[in-house]
């Protein structure tokens, strides 16, 4: 970890070397060669992770065209089958919303409720079992 740390902060930092520098200072001339070794090293990385990549796909079992028909067929066949049961439930409960907004004026306006209540049961049953209004 402390070798990462020190890669990092030498790349991190602008090393300017002059020669006269390089032959004062052996130890510039040591960072300097070791940036130049990260660079490369990066590079090399990057290569033998794409060969190891390929490597890797290469050795991958695949499904048959046949495995992947079939499943796209379930796939397709359960997401019609939920949509089926999805709008079923959806019809349901907009009915009976649709009824309990029906009634709810009953309490407001009791002379007219006997009428409302039967205009409301008779829309009830049509919508549930499809017919309309």
């Amino acid at each position: 970890m402390a070798i990462t740390q020190r890669k990092r902060s030498l790349a991190d930092e602008s090393i300017s070397v002059s020669k006269g520098d390089v032959k004062d200072s052996p130890e510039k001339l040591g960072e300097l060669k070791e940036k130049e070794g990260d660079v490369k090293s990066q590079k090399e990385k990057k290569a033998g992770f794409i060969k190891t990549t390929i490597a890797e796909l290469k050795k991958v079992e695949w499904p048959t065209w046949k495995y992947t028909v079939t499943w796209v067929g379930i796939v397709i066949v359960f997401t019609i089958v939920m949509s089926i049961a999805l709008g079923f439930f959806d019809h349901i409960f907009k009915t009976n919303m649709e009824y309990i907004n029906c009634t709810s004026s009953y309490k407001i306006e009791p002379e007219v409720a006997d009428k409302d209540y039967k205009e409301c049961t008779q829309n009830l049953f049509n919508n549930l079992i499809l017919r309309g209004e």
